[in-house]
């Protein structure tokens, strides 16, 4: 009998699984001693730090790159090449300039009349007036001019000899407050924001109370030479606001019949330039704001030092950690930003479309942004503007002496003759429409369905919402963004 042989090992002659790489990287992660727990954790932490600077220096790198491709392109990128470039200013004339303000800022500004609305009480008041509906201008109007008087010719002489610039430019410092090259921005928003608007105001009020026509509009003309460079935005809304004052004033005394055949005629033969002025913004925002910032930035200051978004240090301000580290990126994209809607506004070869620009803006989180894409907007309106100004003008001056008006834009064109391009469109503004919304009310409105493509980037002010059938507005005389109304009574 033979004996049986032993049971097979059901493990012999097989290899071992090996361990998948989840399994190993599970027991590298929990496994081993409390040391090697901590060991583990601060190599984590020190990796997750490293990716954070990692990220930020990335985005340093690039806005070095942007900096460079613009100054390859032979713009200025730094605090030396701003001082360069801007304006030498006398600073004792500057502060005399100031003083000079003073009256008309702050409460003194109630005393004059005007800057309330085109639809307020005083400005239908004095439309009235303008258009020969009433007797007399607005109860206290003369009193309050009298009053304002030596101010305004004080603060108009200042200007008008050139030897002051009452731009932010012209609070510009020689050197950067602090060490810092972003608070530069900030001083430059010190200069009286008030009285140049009150002051052209005053000029206008005064010539249609009588004043001599061509002495009122000379001084405006000198505001409006000393506002050619704006720099910042409020310089921008200023320079809106005094040249809108000297069209209405322009039309006004047209329906007095007292303006000066010779200012008629230079009036009508201007190109009104908005787009260009508004580019000349911008070159000196990019300069002033972002160029500024990404020195700071490259020098390595934290956003809690930089004096930006209201003049108020970042470190007061929330999350910012997150500024921190997507700050530079933001203020390369906003260079670009800005630098591309000028070059839009100067219709250069290869710009940007205005849809395009406002969907760049919408991404950029971290950076205070003035309205770049919605600029173009207003630019294209406020140019229609002008031209709707100077056709009606044209159409005032020949009722006289043919009797009415025309009744419908055929007929205005044929009146205009050559100057029936003013109701056409350009390639930075809309197309004018002439209508008669109602018996005795003349209208001259942008045409928002035609133009340039900038006229359909949205806004909170959306112009150009007039159209030749809309029921008339209830003032008398109307000039706005969306184009001019006025009750003639014929």
């Amino acid at each position: 009998m033979t004996r049986a042989d032993p049971p097979a090992d059901p493990g012999a002659g097989e290899v071992p699984a090996r361990e998948g790489p989840g399994r190993h990287l599970l027991r590298w992660a929990f496994g081993g001693s409390w040391k090697w727990h901590l060991f583990r954790f601060l190599l984590f932490c020190i990796l997750v730090v490293m990716g954070i600077f990692g990220i930020r220096e990335y985005h340093l790198l690039r806005l070095r790159g942007v900096l460079r491709d613009q100054a390859a392109r032979g713009l200025p990128t730094t605090f030396e090449e701003l001082l360069a470039l801007a304006p030498a200013v006398d600073p004792a004339l500057q502060a005399e300039y100031a003083a000079a303000c003073a009256p008309m800022e702050g409460e003194g500004r109630q005393d004059l009349p005007g800057g309330d609305g085109w639809d307020s009480p005083f400005n239908d008041a004095l439309a009235a007036f303008v258009l020969g509906e009433a007797s007399g201008p607005p109860e206290g109007l003369r009193e309050a001019l009298e009053r304002h008087r030596p101010a305004v010719e004080r603060l108009t002489s200042l200007v008008r000899e050139g030897k002051v610039l009452p731009t932010g430019l012209g609070a510009l410092p020689r050197e950067r407050p602090g060490g810092l090259s972003s608070a530069v921005a900030l001083d430059t928003l010190s200069l009286p924001t008030l009285a140049p608007g009150r002051a052209v105001r005053w000029h206008r009020l005064d010539a249609l109370l009588g004043g001599d026509p061509g002495t009122r509009i000379d001084a405006i003309e000198s505001w409006i030479r000393a506002w050619r460079e704006p720099a910042v935005l409020t310089d921008a809304l200023l320079g809106i606001e005094l040249r809108l004052e000297r069209e209405r004033l322009h039309l006004e005394l047209a329906l007095q019949g007292r303006l000066p055949a010779g200012r008629a005629e230079a009036f009508l033969a201007e190109e009104t330039g908005t787009a260009s002025w508004m580019a000349t913004f911008w070159k000196w925002n990019r300069l002033l704001f972002p160029c500024m910032v990404a020195e700071d930035l490259l020098e390595r200051r934290h956003p809690s030092e930089l004096r930006i978004g209201g003049g108020l240090p970042w470190a007061a301000r929330k999350r910012d950690s997150r500024r921190w580290l997507l700050l530079p990126e933001a203020v390369g994209d906003t260079l670009v930003l800005y630098d591309d809607t000028r070059r839009a506004l100067e219709r250069e070869a290869g710009a940007p479309a205005a849809a395009a620009l406002q969907e760049r803006e919408a991404g950029i989180r971290v950076f205070p942004l003035d309205p770049a894409a919605f600029s173009l907007r207003f630019a294209a309106f406020a140019e229609a503007r002008s031209r709707a100004v100077r056709a009606a003008l044209r159409l005032l001056l020949l009722r006289a002496e043919r009797g009415g008006l025309p009744a419908d834009e055929a007929e205005a064109r044929r009146w205009l003759g050559p100057h029936a391009g003013l109701l056409d469109g350009t390639p930075t503004s809309p197309r004018i429409r002439y209508g008669r919304p109602a018996p005795g009310v003349l209208r001259l409105a942008a045409d928002a369905s035609g133009g340039p493509e900038w006229v359909q980037v949205p806004g909170e002010d959306v112009p150009g919402r007039w159209a030749p059938g809309d029921p008339p507005s209830k003032a008398p005389l109307r000039v706005a963004l969306e184009g001019v109304e006025i009750r003639t009574g014929e």
